[in-house]
């Protein structure tokens, strides 16, 4: 049993993590869009590099979560193999289960599985909805990137398909045709 304590009590902690990781998000996200919205390149690239950082580490924790989730399902007696373990189930299950070995453990012990209950609870409570908050700016994020991204390989397509017929570009960024650039000389037509 002490074991299973010790897993819900890791648990918990990766809740927390996650909750901590997803708050730390929000300003990367804010300093993307505005170096977004001023051109600013180096900015993003320097965000878009801690923003990767950052997606590692969630998604480090989010394997952690699930792997811990699942050896204490095993513990439970628990298959949630064909079922979406969400919090929601996860805190139905666990609250069962404590209600199921009430008779089986220790006043003790019991006592500790209800107060890491509890604590599970409140976590679950502020993660989701710290993820409420989070998953739609997350949302908005993607969909600036995509609509930037669809712009970039539009204008790369262009400049490309411009550079196969042979186009050129003065100072000014005017486009210019290589084939029809004249070297100085007149070509009128002249009537014989």
């Amino acid at each position: 049993m002490e074991e299973l304590l010790n897993l819900i009590i890791q648990f918990n902690d990766i809740l927390r993590k996650q909750i901590q990781s997803y708050l730390e998000f929000l300003p990367i996200l804010d300093e993307e869009e505005i170096a977004i919205s001023n051109y600013d390149l180096a900015s993003l690239e320097k965000m878009v590099i801690i923003k990767d950082q950052h997606s590692r580490i969630a998604q480090s924790l989010e394997e952690r979560r699930v792997i811990v989730l699942k050896k204490i399902c095993y513990m439970m007696a628990f298959d949630p193999r064909g079922q979406n373990l969400s919090l929601k189930l996860f805190k139905f299950t666990f609250s069962t289960y404590i209600k199921n070995i009430k008779t089986l453990v220790g006043e003790v012990t019991y006592n500790k599985l209800l107060e890491q209950e509890t604590t599970f609870n409140e976590i679950s409570s502020e993660f989701e909805k710290t993820f409420e908050v989070v998953y739609p700016r997350i949302y908005r994020n993607q969909a600036i990137l995509k609509k930037l991204m669809k712009n970039v390989s539009l204008s790369i397509s262009l400049f490309q398909s411009e550079a196969e017929v042979g186009m050129n570009y003065d100072s000014l960024g005017k486009a210019q045709s290589l084939t029809n650039k004249n070297n100085g000389l007149s070509s009128m037509r002249v009537k014989a």
